[in-house]
């Protein structure tokens, strides 16, 4: 039996709710918004009802993706999520969420017989989650030394958690310093012995807060053996092994001796990295389906909301301190970016 879902917004849950109705596991059954055309449309396009409330919908529901704004961006998200979780409904909810909420919503899902888990998204992309497999294998036969990364502050919730799971654990979290040049903020942090090196371009249009990020999320984890890249969020993900040279009888380094097998830094994947075309048509809605099985995973075998959310809520506690240490983003008016000819560049190179 397929799994029924409801898609909450008809913005950024476009894209999951294009990657449920092309999913053979999965049946959307309805796109729930506040009756605007884009909701209409959006329902048109997947072929499924455009429901206002949550009363309309008819038979029973698996997981709803709540892909509207929360608590902390002055939306009604968290209000969805608690109708939906109270149905014993599992609940799928975008970031940002406050980690308060997060707390009320897990205990929620308890009480009722649900999951509920906070989507950042991007990890379930083809390159972040490629990037996030090898540090985990990595991990387990070298030390992890350091992690740095790098995002628009749209994207500081996410990042956080591409920072402790690369590192494999969300505690003890232990701010070292900040630093702010021009709209970046550096922080450094220590994540239980790791040294985390974290990069924000704290600006924010307040009329277009989706744009303006220059670093959308790249990351680079550096353990005894080298250092695990992902050049941006789509990739590509690079292995480059840390250079050790022998020295000879002398004393000098000699490099005729052995030295590590292999490119200085090598492709992981694939070396083509998708189009924009390519990231909204296929990629976007895969990362979407993705995250919604795994929750029904998790559901399916039964496992205790508060145990497994349990990362979600720290990273969310990190992400609150972190943004107050932050502070208010720089508010920017956001401009069509210059454009840049790749075949000039290539040429150039």
């Amino acid at each position: 039996m397929t799994a029924r879902i409801v898609v909450c917004g008809s913005g950024f849950g476009s894209y999951t709710a294009r990657g449920v109705a092309a999913a053979d596991d999965l049946e959307l059954v309805a796109v729930l918004g506040r009756g605007s055309a884009a909701t209409q449309r959006l329902a048109a396009e997947v072929g499924v009802r455009a429901v206002d409330r949550v009363d309309d919908l008819t038979g029973p529901v698996d997981l709803a993706h709540v892909a509207v704004p929360g608590g902390v961006l002055g939306g009604h998200g968290t209000e969805l999520a608690r109708e939906f979780l109270r149905r014993g409904t599992s609940v799928l909810q975008e970031q940002p969420v406050h980690p308060d909420e997060v707390a009320e919503l897990l205990a929620l899902a308890r009480r009722h017989g649900g999951q509920y888990r906070v989507s950042t998204f991007h990890r379930h992309t083809r390159a972040l989650d490629r990037f996030l497999r090898l540090a985990g294998d990595l991990a387990t036969a070298h030390r992890v030394v350091a992690v740095e990364a790098s995002a628009g502050t749209q994207l500081l919730q996410p990042v956080l958690d591409v920072v402790t799971r690369a590192v494999g654990r969300t505690r003890p979290w232990s701010t070292t310093g900040v630093l702010g040049v021009g709209g970046f903020r550096l922080l450094t942090a220590d994540l239980g012995g790791v040294a985390v090196s974290l990069r924000v371009q704290h600006q924010l249009d307040p009329a277009d807060g989706d744009n303006g990020a220059a670093p959308w999320l790249r990351a680079a984890l550096t353990l005894d053996a080298g250092v695990l890249g992902l050049s941006d969020v789509h990739g590509p993900v690079t292995w480059s092994p840390r250079l050790h040279v022998a020295r000879d009888g002398a004393g000098r380094l000699d490099v005729s001796a052995t030295v590590p097998p292999g490119p200085a830094t090598g492709v992981l994947g694939p070396v083509v990295v998708p189009s924009w075309a390519e990231v909204f048509g296929r990629d976007w809605p895969a990362a979407g389906a993705a995250g919604v099985r795994e929750v029904l995973r998790d559901a399916a075998a039964g496992l205790d909301p508060l145990r497994a959310g349990a990362g979600d809520l720290a990273v969310a506690g990190t992400w609150r301190e972190t943004s107050v240490l932050l502070g208010r983003p720089d508010l920017v008016r956001v401009s069509t970016p210059p454009s840049v000819d790749p075949a000039r560049l290539e040429a150039l190179a």
